[in-house]
């Protein structure tokens, strides 16, 4: 699977039509060494629920060069819009987002970039997806295993406490930490919230401590600070 099935699947999943757009001029010109994108086309979505308006293109490339944001963009819009033709409307404008999927190794290297794509403000809404080839086809895995619909395995992924606490001893690239950027940079995603009740956090440290040291707690908590201060200076081999 590559990121281009991944976000048809949720398009799909998210009740969107799907067209594929071929890239601009601005790609077809260069050399193979300089291609940006990644995939052969690129995916416009259209959401088919009655009453709502919401349109996205993603674009899935391999880097980022320097002129992208005043060039590339552009490319792609202009595409989009000679695509479309009469079919394009103001409404369709207003309420389009383009999903840029950038495939990488190190996330780092491209932070300043992203900022600089997602905070421009003309044209349209911009999110930047920021992924490696290993994420995709480790999700692929766990899904495919998985027997359920994308959206609901997501969401499934981003709640187990297991998951979540691999995810915080890690600090490379991981399964869980693609899943949340899929909910954060891809707008459609429905999230599902999940309510639990809080656990009885004196329980569970007396669970933990046993008998003896919760013997020794509650003393402690009974007593008042001159009797434990007595105490430690017993402790200490020290005279009150």
């Amino acid at each position: 699977m590559t990121m281009q099935h991944l976000i048809s699947r949720i398009l799909v999943e998210s009740d969107f039509s799907i067209e594929r757009v071929n890239y601009p001029s601005v790609e077809n010109q260069l050399s193979a060494s300089e291609q940006v994108s990644e995939g052969d086309f690129m995916l416009f979505g259209s959401c088919q629920k009655p009453g709502i308006d919401n349109h996205c293109l993603a674009v899935f490339l391999k880097t980022i060069p320097m002129e992208f944001v005043t060039k590339h963009i552009s490319a792609y819009y202009i595409t989009l819009r000679t695509y479309l033709g009469e079919r394009l409307t103001q409404s369709m404008i207003r309420n389009l987002s383009l999903i840029v999927c950038l495939q990488q190794e190190n996330s780092a290297l491209y932070d300043a970039r992203v900022l600089e794509i997602e905070e421009d403000p003309f044209d349209f809404k911009k999110y930047v997806l920021v992924y490696t080839k290993s994420d995709v086809e480790e999700l692929q895995h766990a899904w495919e295993t998985s027997e359920s619909d994308l959206i609901p395995y997501l969401n499934h992924y981003l709640h187990e406490d297991g998951s979540f606490t691999s995810y915080k001893q890690q600090t490379a690239p991981s399964t869980y930490g693609l899943v949340t950027r899929l909910f954060i940079k891809i707008p459609f995603i429905k999230l599902e919230v999940k309510e639990r009740a809080f656990e009885d956090l004196q329980a569970v440290i007396r669970g933990h401590l046993g008998d003896n040291l919760t013997i020794m707690l509650d003393r402690l908590l009974k007593a008042s600070p001159d009797d434990i201060l007595k105490n430690l200076r017993e402790m200490e081999g020290e005279q009150p």
